[in-house]
């Protein structure tokens, strides 16, 4: 008796290569629509409980911490139906950018009071960003001793899938999951901690709150070394104010 799904002995090896392979894109098909799925309900109960719950409008920490928390939430859904490698990452990407998009307003104002005609670029939000950058990479054999390798499961995948995941992870690295965490851990709890009402907060640099919220920083991302030394550099650009991730004026 052969169990279903399980490929016979008495095929030939390339045969049961092929065999084996029908039976992944199959998966992966399964998995990327059974995604969007969750992608679609997610931003539909996104925008339905944002119009019914008082604090989405009316608390300005939703702003700062929903983008974060949606894509956590997104990422323990998704890992029901994974296993080792993350098929479903493109999704975290999907629902931050439906957050973000749907306080864009906000966001937008904020940053055009906080610039006050004043250029966007700034010289040294770039370097620290470098500076940053470059420390995380060379702290990382401290933290992660293993192998950094592309995973095995990336090559099984389609053409169409593989450049899919690894654009939604570039751009998801890159450009999104920045923005989120500085909204998060600068924006919202480098402030709290200094003040209860965070959006009436002076640029005051304070060592209590900058090490608390650095520490936070590097647990979230399980890198003790270059996470806190990340997170100390992103604090000291936005104490400086050149260019904020998000100015305490986004808020009234």
């Amino acid at each position: 008796m052969r169990v279903p799904g399980s490929v016979p002995a008495s095929e030939s090896v390339p045969r049961q290569q092929e065999r084996r392979r029908l039976i992944l894109n199959t998966k992966e098909g399964l998995s990327f629509e059974g995604g969007l799925g969750v992608l679609l309900r997610g931003a539909l109960g996104t925008v339905w409980v944002s119009q019914r719950v008082p604090w989405f409008t009316s608390d300005p920490s939703a702003r700062f911490l929903l983008p974060l928390l949606a894509v956590v939430a997104t990422a323990l859904v998704t890992g029901l139906f994974v296993s080792e490698f993350d098929y479903l990452y493109p999704l975290r990407i999907g629902v931050a950018l439906t957050v973000l998009a749907w306080f864009r307003k906000d966001y937008l104002e904020g940053l055009r009071r906080h610039l006050r005609g004043r250029s966007i670029w700034s010289w040294q939000a770039v370097t620290i960003g470098v500076v940053a950058y470059l420390v995380w990479i060379a702290a990382w054999g401290v933290d992660s001793p293993v192998s950094n390798d592309p995973p095995a499961a990336l090559a099984e995948l389609s053409a169409s899938a593989a450049m899919i995941w690894v654009a939604a992870r570039v751009f998801g690295s890159t450009v999104t999951v920045p923005i989120v965490e500085e909204l998060a851990f600068r924006g919202f709890l480098l402030r709290r901690l200094i003040a209860r009402d965070f959006t009436k907060v002076p640029e005051t640099f304070r060592w209590p709150a900058v090490l608390i919220s650095s520490l936070a920083f590097a647990a979230a991302h399980q890198q003790w070394v270059a996470g806190f030394i990340a997170g100390l550099c992103y604090a000291f650009t936005h104490h400086a104010a050149a260019c904020s991730p998000m100015p305490s004026s986004l808020t009234p």
